[in-house]
């Protein structure tokens, strides 16, 4: 039987260690944190579980996938399933409660009419294009670009859009707009060309395939528990608090991995960590390049009576806020106590008092997801580890540059993760999927 190790327990290490297991590789998974997972544990605070932001598990329509990740979520008791998510968002001084994309109809008049009349001498998207700018330009045409997207991009990264990757805006909203009223947009619809633009104006109308799922209790982690319960099942060794020392290479192949002072023989070698990693295991020389990174604090509340709204979370697309994102707990599981997750993009650690205590309990009454009467039972502040690097075409290329050189080092090793341009779960699984799949069969 061949031996496979897999290099890092993010949801594509989780994902190769099984497709490979399934094709009968002895597969080693190894994490250097305690437990495998990443952001997609939950914590413990005031006897409650909370997530390291908002995490909703959507299936992929591939079967081997959805069979391995989410089988056995389906009709379970302890879990809840939904055919789509209460999403929303906050822009200009509006909740928009009815889904989560921009709707232009809150820019000012003269500014709504300038844009409509350039949608509809715009292009298709163009996941290709040059740099954030030139993507969406093309796509949504000057006024939305100057009106929306560029002071957003500004708020969020302190960047300039021609210095982003295309489709990086996606961090934040939804590529699809609201303009017009409920019959117009579903006249529109029956376009292709303007379906691909425009969004329903409720999540209700939404029609697919795919289930999403959540807990009803102990956080998004109980999946990861799930999961790791799984590749243990099925041989899967698990190897957490590790640490890859260095790696052996003899005519293009990965031979030997030396983990915790203790080498093996390698046949098949899964990367699903930061390749700079790798390159250092192999004491490869290569430019070091450190990316600008952002940093995420966590306001987690519990407050003494319901929220206002039903939504499950809420973006923040206004400039004059702080939070980015809201996680409603209490909405999605429909049980107590009425806690949240508010999620803060920063550049320094600092003034977490007032953040806490002061800032993001004005705005979240102002964005009218509590009363300013609704009694505080319980906050906390956390700061996330490390970081996410901003997603710009200097990091992008580097990365492509990294990752293409580590390809010509070997032939028996498969690198999977974010070159700044994947940026949603179900996007990593299948690409994952496609990589591994393409090599094991």
């Amino acid at each position: 039987m061949k031996k496979a190790f897999v290099v890092g327990g993010g949801i594509s290490g989780i994902l190769s260690a099984f497709l490979l297991q399934n094709r009968n590789f002895d597969v080693i998974l190894v994490e250097n944190q305690s437990v495998i997972g990443g952001l997609l544990n939950s914590y413990d605070s005031f006897d409650l579980k909370f997530d390291y932001g908002t995490h909703f598990l959507t299936q992929t329509e591939i079967e081997e996938i959805d069979y391995f990740l989410f089988d056995d979520l389906i009709n379970n008791k302890d879990w809840q399933t939904y055919h789509f998510l209460k999403a929303g968002n906050f822009f200009k001084g509006k909740l928009n409660d009815k889904n989560a994309t921009i709707d232009v109809r809150y820019l000012e008049e003269v500014n709504y009419l300038k844009a409509v009349v350039e949608l509809f001498n715009t292009n298709k998207f163009d996941t290709e294009a040059e740099n954030l700018e030139v993507q969406i330009l093309s796509f949504y045409g000057e006024t939305i670009t100057n009106e929306v997207f560029r002071p957003l991009i500004y708020k969020f990264f302190k960047k300039e859009l021609f210095e982003m990757t295309p489709n990086s805006f996606l961090y934040f909203a939804s590529p699809y707009l609201t303009a017009f009223n409920e019959s117009t947009t579903e006249e529109l619809k029956k376009s292709n060309y303007f379906n691909n633009k425009f969004a329903y104006n409720s999540f209700e109308k939404i029609t697919t395939k795919r289930n999403n799922f959540y807990p009803k209790t102990q956080g998004i982690g109980k999946w990861i528990d799930n999961l790791t319960q799984k590749l243990k099942n099925l041989g899967v060794e698990i190897l957490v608090n590790s640490k890859v020392d260095s790696l052996e290479i003899f005519q293009k192949n990965i031979r030997k991995i030396e983990i915790n002072n203790q080498k093996f023989k390698v046949d098949v070698l899964v990367w699903a960590a930061p390749v700079f990693g790798f390159l250092n295991a192999l004491q490869t020389k290569f430019d070091v390049f450190k990316p600008q990174l952002k940093k995420t604090v966590l306001c987690n509340y519990i407050f003494e009576k319901p929220f206002l709204t039903d939504l499950f979370y809420v973006h923040n697309l206004d400039l004059n806020h702080f939070n980015f994102r809201t996680t409603i707990y209490s909405n999605v599981t429909n049980q107590k106590p009425f806690s949240c997750t508010v999620e803060v993009l920063v550049d320094e650690f600092g003034n977490e008092d007032e953040l806490l205590n002061e800032i993001i309990p004005k705005e979240l009454t102002e964005m009218s997801i509590i009363d300013d009467k609704n009694l505080v039972l319980f906050k906390e502040f956390k700061l996330l580890p490390g970081g996410f690097p901003i997603p710009t075409l200097e990091f992008s290329n580097h990365s492509k540059k990294q990752l293409e050189f580590a390809e010509t080092l070997t032939t028996n090793t498969i690198f999977l993760g974010r070159t700044g341009t994947t940026f949603f779960m179900k996007d990593v699984l299948i690409e994952t999927y496609k990589k591994v799949i393409e090599y094991a069969d």
